[in-house]
């Protein structure tokens, strides 16, 4: 094989490994010292990919750059609305990157490289069995009076919080349930129960839930018999809500408790729910946009700004959609809808696969849940076009080498 061929066909698995050794080096080194190093890497990831598929991507650049220095005008620029810039924009480059590559037939999978996800991704979490975990946070369950969301149990092991390894687990547990006649049903269940426990055991329940509503979502838009299937999983929902001060008591002192606490306090005390609380501080926040930042946003710092008055705490609104809104108003989430309809209609939609449909509506539910723009989007997305570049070769796996 040519050199030039070599490089022609690996580049969208180069931008993957180097993506993939930054976020986990990021992850040691900021174990002992506090050091950006997957933040700061996002400039060149994001300027590399404008320069590999110029096109569209030069003139969104030019756009939303537009966008960041009259908010600078307006409100002070700051390091988070930098950082933010280039979370947003490599997350739209990304989709519309490997979307050309894989039209060009320019993306190969490579399963030991997907092992080598797996097995890092493992040794990071899995570590805080030695007592090796970042943030860890154990509720006591003794204490009387607090509230009943607040009973919570988090371990991450090497990565800088729960949400990192849960959303690495989730999706690579996916990626090994689509490909699972090639890795053999023992494989496929040893390693699909590893994942389920670390996300269980991680703390985060975004994986969780976000699986249950894309499910929802896709069986209750596609065929007969999985609308069927999507009113049986709404009826056991609907009695797991009715009984749950039952079976909470039942589950606790298990890794249970904690994702069922979610259902109780949206059953009693709905108002404690922090995505509540936050969407509310949005709506608050924007009745006193003007007709400027309705359409171009303020900034995304703002938004600390505002939940510091608010709740006394400096968070953002854990909200892609909000987020995007409250930064760059319609103009970023016309941008950023049409990118997400876009792949649905032209790739998604025509797989007809489950497995595949599911993951993307997971990666949009994230969005809404918890926010996906502020993790390792390429990572994620390139599971998802692996799988379609598969798709697209045979309906069987013989594509994978």
């Amino acid at each position: 094989m040519k050199i030039s061929s070599v490089k022609k066909y690996n580049t969208p698995n180069l931008v993957f490994i180097l993506s993939l050794i930054v976020f986990f080096l990021d992850a040691i080194v900021n174990r002992f010292i506090s050091i950006p190093i997957y933040v700061s890497t996002l400039p060149i990831f994001t300027l590399t990919l404008l320069f590999l598929y110029k096109n569209i991507f030069l003139y969104v650049f030019i756009l939303f750059s537009t966008l960041l220095l009259a908010s600078s005008y307006f409100y002070s620029l700051t390091i988070e609305d930098i950082g933010y810039f280039f979370y947003f924009l490599f997350f739209i480059f990304s989709f519309f990157y490997l979307k050309k590559e894989l039209l060009n037939n320019n993306i190969i999978l490579s399963l030991p490289l997907f092992y080598f996800i797996f097995f890092l991704t493992c040794l990071f979490f899995w570590v805080y069995l030695i007592n090796i975990d970042y943030q860890p946070h154990v509720a006591d369950m003794s204490a009387k009076g607090a509230n009943i969301e607040y009973y919570r149990e988090y371990h991450s092991g090497l990565f800088r919080a729960p949400h990192f390894p849960s959303y690495l687990f989730y999706f690579v547990s996916l990626t090994i349930f689509y490909f699972r006649k090639k890795l053999g049903k023992y494989k496929t269940f040893i390693f699909i129960l590893i994942c389920i426990m670390a996300i269980l055991i991680s703390g985060s329940r975004t994986p969780i839930f976000s699986l249950i509503f894309a499910s929802l979502i896709y069986f209750s838009t596609s065929r007969l018999r999985n609308i069927t299937l999507s009113f049986l999983i709404i009826i056991l929902v609907g009695i797991l809500f009715i009984n749950i001060e039952f079976i909470l008591e039942l589950s606790k002192g298990t890794p249970f408790f904690q994702y069922l606490s979610f259902i109780y306090t949206l059953k009693n005390e709905p108002e404690r729910l922090s995505r509540i609380q936050l969407f509310f501080v949005f709506i608050n926040s924007v009745k006193d946009f003007s007709i400027y930042e309705l359409f171009f946003g303020r900034s995304f710092s703002e938004q600390f700004e505002v939940m510091q008055s608010y709740i006394g705490q400096r968070l953002w609104f854990h909200n892609d959609i909000l987020a995007i809104f409250y930064s760059y108003g319609l103009v970023g989430i016309v941008i950023f809808t049409t990118v997400i309809i876009s792949i649905y209609i032209k790739l998604i939609r025509p797989s007809n696969n489950t497995t595949i449909n599911i993951y993307f509506l997971s990666i949009i539910v994230f969005s809404f849940v918890n926010g996906i723009l502020y993790h390792p989007s390429y990572i994620i997305i390139t599971l998802l076009f692996w799988m379609l570049k598969n798709e697209r070769s045979s309906s069987c796996i013989h594509s994978v080498r």
